[in-house]
């Protein structure tokens, strides 16, 4: 079966990383950033195009302040998702939310992964959460 690349937000409410809901530790470890991204969806929902713009800079700047990545690169391949630098597996609780952000463009991936500095932003935000080590390397998880 063939690769598909997503490019979602990282704010996205459907993803799980080992079980956990990452826009969850983004309001945990990243409140500021959160805060805004609520702000965002609230301004969205009054349709206020001149204040979604102004908002969305804010955050962008954020995410560079922090080193953390906007956009998770997610890969299916057989109907498994995982992270693509950490090979994190990834848990989607609604397929069709996900969908939206197929990418059918590899340069597309390619572009975000080498101007936003994925890698090392990818690897910054999981260590964080606990996810790695400090070398980067995935941690083993306990078994329940």
């Amino acid at each position: 079966m063939e690769e598909h690349f997503y490019l979602v937000p990282i704010s996205n409410d459907c993803i799980f990383v080992n079980d956990i809901k990452l826009r969850d530790l983004l309001e945990q470890y990243y409140f500021k950033i959160y805060e805004n991204i609520m702000e965002e969806e609230y301004i969205i929902q009054k349709l206020d195009e001149e204040h979604v713009f102004s908002i969305n800079e804010k955050i962008d700047k954020l995410y560079e302040l922090y080193k953390i990545p906007k956009y998770l690169i997610i890969v299916e391949d057989d109907g498994e998702f995982k992270e693509l630098i950490t090979k994190l597996d990834i848990n989607i609780i609604d397929l069709s939310e996900i969908l939206k952000y197929q990418l059918d463009d590899a340069r597309k991936v390619s572009e975000y992964y080498f101007k936003s500095n994925y890698k090392d932003k990818i690897i910054n935000l999981f260590r964080m959460y606990g996810f790695l080590n400090r070398k980067g390397v995935v941690k083993k998880r306990l078994k329940k």
